[in-house]
C-alpha cells in the first residue's frame, strides 16, 4: 500500500510541475528580424510583455515594450504588439512553440506573419 501512495504521489508531482512549465511558454529570450534585436518577454499579473533588451535598429529604443496584454483566450495568446515602422499598436495572436514564437500582426484587411527564435546562451 505504500509503494502504490509513493508512485501516485509521484505521479501527481509530475503533472504539477509539468502543467506549470506548460503554463509559461512565452518565457525567455527571443531573436527578432534581421538587426540583431532581442526581446525579453516577462509577465505581470495575468498578461504577458515583451521588452527590447538589444538592437541594431535606429528606430527602436532600449527598454520599449513591443508585445502588450497577452492574455491566454479559448486557447490562443492574443494582445497587441506595437509596430516600430507605424508607430502603432495592432491586434497580435502568438503560437507559442518550444523554441519558437509565430507571431501574426493585423491591422483591418492586412496581416503578417513573423517567427521568432528562442535566444540560448553558450
Amino acid at each position: 500500500m505504500v509503494i502504490v501512495k509513493r508512485i501516485c504521489l509521484s505521479f501527481a508531482a509530475l503533472l504539477v510541475v509539468s502543467s506549470l512549465s506548460a503554463q509559461k511558454p512565452l518565457e525567455g529570450t527571443w531573436l527578432v528580424g534581421k538587426k540583431n534585436t532581442k526581446v525579453k518577454t516577462y509577465q505581470k499579473g495575468n498578461e504577458w510583455f515583451g521588452k527590447v533588451i538589444e538592437t541594431d535598429h535606429p528606430k527602436i529604443k532600449i527598454g520599449t515594450d513591443i508585445l502588450l496584454n497577452f492574455k491566454k483566450i479559448d486557447g490562443e495568446w492574443l494582445g497587441q504588439m506595437y509596430a516600430v515602422r507605424f508607430g502603432k499598436k495592432m491586434n497580435a495572436k502568438i503560437e507559442a512553440q518550444k523554441d519558437v514564437l509565430l507571431i501574426r500582426v493585423t491591422k483591418g484587411f492586412i496581416s503578417k506573419e513573423m517567427k521568432w527564435i528562442r535566444f540560448k546562451e553558450d
